[in-house]
């Protein structure tokens, strides 16, 4: 890329972390005003790996999600106010108020959908790639999911069959060791992911808490290995979760969550990635690549102001109702 472009680029990808940052925080601030009407499984933690990964491949892919789903649909479309209306149940919202915090889709931006139910989309994307490569309409498929889906049989059968008919897809592991409050000891009868991806003849590709930058590079190795080679991709990202599995606490946090234990991590892991949010990965990212510091504090802010109104906007709109919801559901 010419520095002109890499700079873009740059900017784009840490302009997608701070809108996710802060949209989670708006949540957080919020919800318990009881106004967003949906369970919420919080992208807190995944912001730089979401980002680089929809940077990178914009406009030349479809996106397919989980329920896990804020970080990707804020990097796709870049709009909060749609995404803040349909949390709250408003016509104005990405899928009119229907979808919630687990559904939410965005078909202009390559968004096709998102699902509460684990491993649903994976199946989805290969449907997705061979409509690709016979209308050559777009060059990859990316799936996102959580490690959490590996252990479903659905993940084989779709990793064996994008093998055996070579389609361009790129798998994207989200992995934050846990499925709700179980490690993978509990939940693996299997060693090695690495392994076990291999054995279908599908690259693997790995990397740990990456910023926003490494997240673009190693999606752009494997952008590579899809067109050289002809065959799938899974690209195995951890990071840590700051949440629990499903809310706005933590689980150092003392609430009425019934669904999930607490204190099933480690206190001190948690405090040491609390000294460095994702958020300040990117950032500190960006002075190493000799951005400016106030104009990066300006983009904050810039940003910041940006959510809060499309929050309050999304307060006043409409609610759907009932004939609506109808004529929305196929």
């Amino acid at each position: 890329m010419t520095k002109l472009k890499t700079k873009e680029v740059y900017t784009g990808i840490y302009k997608t972390v701070v809108l996710i940052s802060t949209c989670e925080k708006i949540i957080i601030n919020h919800y318990n005003e009881n106004e967003m009407k949906t369970p919420m499984h919080m992208s807190f933690g995944d912001e730089n790996c979401v980002a680089g990964v929809v940077e990178c491949l914009r406009n030349e892919t479809f996106f397919l999600g989980y329920y896990r789903s804020h970080s990707l649909y804020l990097a796709a479309s870049r709009d909060p106010y749609s995404f803040f209306a349909e949390l709250m149940g408003k016509k104005t919202g990405s899928n009119g108020g229907i979808a919630g915090s687990m559904h939410m889709s965005s078909i202009k931006h390559g968004l096709l959908n998102q699902s509460a139910i684990v491993s649903s989309t994976l199946p989805l994307s290969l449907g997705a790639a061979l409509a690709n490569k016979t209308l050559k309409e777009k060059k990859f498929t990316t799936v996102f999911f959580g490690d959490g889906a590996i252990e479903e049989g659905v993940f084989h059968e779709t990793l064996n069959m994008a093998s055996l008919f070579k389609l361009p897809i790129l798998f994207v592991c989200l992995d934050n060791d846990l499925a709700v409050d179980l490690n993978k000891n509990l939940r693996h009868g299997f060693k090695s992911i690495k392994k076990l991806v291999q054995a279908y003849n599908c690259d693997y590709l790995h990397i740990n808490n990456p910023n926003g930058i490494e997240a673009y590079k190693i999606t752009e190795k494997a952008k590579k290995i899809i067109l050289q080679k002809n065959r799938p991709v899974f690209l195995h990202m951890e990071y840590y979760r700051y949440l629990q599995h499903i809310g706005i606490t933590n689980d150092f946090e003392v609430t009425n969550n019934t669904f999930e234990k607490q204190n099933y991590r480690s206190k001190k892991t948690h405090k040491r990635f609390l000294k460095n949010l994702p958020v300040n990965m990117i950032f500190n990212e960006m002075l190493n690549q000799k951005f400016e510091k106030l104009i990066l504090e300006e983009i904050k802010e810039e940003i910041l102001n940006f959510s809060k109104k499309a929050f309050q906007k999304a307060r006043d709109d409409e609610f759907n109702d009932i004939n609506d919801i109808h004529n929305k559901v196929i």
